[in-house]
């Protein structure tokens, strides 16, 4: 038996326990005399969200055990929507996710956000419930549920003012999609056994597509959701460019001690990087930070005019201070060196412009905890063959125009070579990055199109950046 055959199996005695205690006509009969209150849709707040995240609040799960056994909704949630979450997941089930109806109850009274009710629904005793604790949408499991069943709770679901997210683990399950499923999520986590991996959501999307163009007639344009899985933040802007909309985030909040902290961290990490490369003086990081900038390069590759001074502690303290992604550039350095400039800058990210491979980019992860980046140099289609051996080493990669120096050669190549990347990996766009091109970036999309790498197409001289450059760059992106 898996482990979702006994779930549904314990929540059918739960269920007819529960309608001992309550019968449904009185249940209904609360819902009628209840205060009214306002509806909020989880679905117009994730399409208009630039984080579309759906932070969860659980205690516990199956595969895992106890990730926060003393959570506390008066402290997570709030926190949770303070940090910039779209909506709330609310686990209520309590014989494995240690959750119970009063969280969700609490949940309503302390935040203004949209609430899921988290929970294996096998009756419709269940959404009766779910409107009377005060949710906004309910989860249908197209894995418990037949496609008639599923009809049924939807219907039913959005007569009680109810919106409904179906859950799908496989293309097969699409079959219980129907006009009333207002989101349509796919899990990444294996109901039976538990297994969870993103790429799920990747291999179902095109199917997914498909089956909506198909049968017009079994929907109304869900909003995709991934569910599950997600650990890293640049996995968001990649499965937005696939077509997700919403996020479901739980396991990797709530196994910190500050979840709505992380959840803040988690939002910061995955917006669009402007990273201003080649930086060498202190003050001129403040001015380019305060430009837009969000990411900062130091270069530690002794033939670069722009390679730092490692004794410099007027840099060494700015770097500290600064609050932005720090990124260390580094070409064929030894995995010792790295880790000792790594920590005594501070950074964040190790990128890589030499000769390294995919293992020594996975020992370097392995080894640092950071992200690492791997440059490319690009002149024509033939140049993105050698990535697909470094997607399960490096968090994103960078693309420069090829030039025989490492130094790089303030000129771009030509980005249509892009347009058949599909690794899932997100990149970061450099080379001879200008107003001189600003047209080309305002225009620019792609999926997968992660940040930019600014260096000597703003600089005043070797290391020194002009802030109202980098600014008026910045611009060219964000108003598009």
């Amino acid at each position: 038996m898996d482990i979702l055959t006994q779930i549904v199996a314990h929540k059918q005695e739960e269920v007819a326990q529960r309608k001992r205690l309550l019968p449904l006509e009185q249940l209904k009969q609360r819902i009628a005399s209840a205060s009214p209150r306002p509806t909020r849709s989880m679905k117009a707040a994730l399409a208009s969200s630039p984080t579309s995240i759906i932070a969860e609040f659980k205690r516990r799960s199956p595969s895992k055990g106890w990730l926060h056994p003393d959570a506390d909704v008066a402290s997570v949630v709030p926190a949770y929507e303070r940090a910039g979450a779209s909506a709330c997941s609310i686990l209520t089930d309590e014989c494995l996710f240690g959750g119970k109806d009063e969280d969700l109850r609490q949940a309503r009274l302390l935040v203004d956000l949209p609430l899921l009710r988290k929970d294996f629904v096998i009756d419709a005793y269940q959404l009766y419930e779910a409107k009377l604790l005060g949710a906004d949408a309910v989860l249908l499991i197209a894995a418990v549920l037949s496609p008639e069943t599923c009809h049924r709770f939807a219907q039913l679901a959005h007569q009680l003012g109810l919106e409904v997210l179906l859950e799908i683990h496989s293309e097969e399950e699409l079959r219980c999609l129907c006009p009333e499923v207002d989101m349509l999520g796919v899990n990444n986590r294996n109901l039976g056994t538990f297994h969870t991996s993103v790429a799920n959501s990747f291999q179902l999307v095109g199917r997914i597509r498909r089956f909506l163009s198909e049968h017009p007639d079994k929907h109304t344009q869900p909003l995709l959701v991934s569910e599950s899985g997600i650990s890293r933040p640049e996995q968001l802007r990649v499965l937005r460019g696939q077509g997700f909309g919403g996020f479901l985030i739980g396991e990797t909040f709530m196994k910190t001690g500050e979840p709505g902290e992380t959840l803040r961290q988690f939002i910061q990490d995955s917006a669009f990087i402007y990273k201003v490369c080649g930086m060498k003086d202190s003050e001129n990081i403040r001015e380019v930070l305060a430009a837009g900038a969000n990411a900062i390069g130091l270069i530690y590759y002794p033939p670069s005019p722009r390679c730092v001074c490692i004794e410099d502690d007027k840099l060494v303290e700015a770097v500290h201070q600064a609050e932005c992604r720090k990124f260390g550039v580094f070409v064929n350095e030894r995995a010792e060196q790295i880790l000792t400039l790594a920590a005594h800058f501070s950074l964040t990210h190790i990128q890589l412009h030499g000769d390294e491979s995919a293992a020594q980019c996975s020992q370097l992860r392995t080894q640092s905890g950071l992200k690492i980046v791997k440059a490319f140099g690009i002149a024509s289609a033939e140049d993105l063959k050698p990535l697909e051996d470094y997607v399960e080493s490096v968090d994103y990669f960078l693309f420069d125009t090829r030039c025989s120096s490492r130094g790089g050669s303030g000129r771009s190549f030509d980005w249509d070579i892009l347009a058949d990347y599909r690794l899932p990996i997100p990149f970061l766009l450099s080379g001879g990055l200008s107003l001189q091109n600003k047209e080309q970036l305002r225009n620019f999309a792609h999926p997968y199109w992660a940040g930019i790498d600014l260096n000597s197409g703003v600089e005043c001289s070797p290391g020194v950046k002009d802030p109202a450059l980098v600014q008026q760059i910045i611009s060219c992106i964000t108003n598009q």
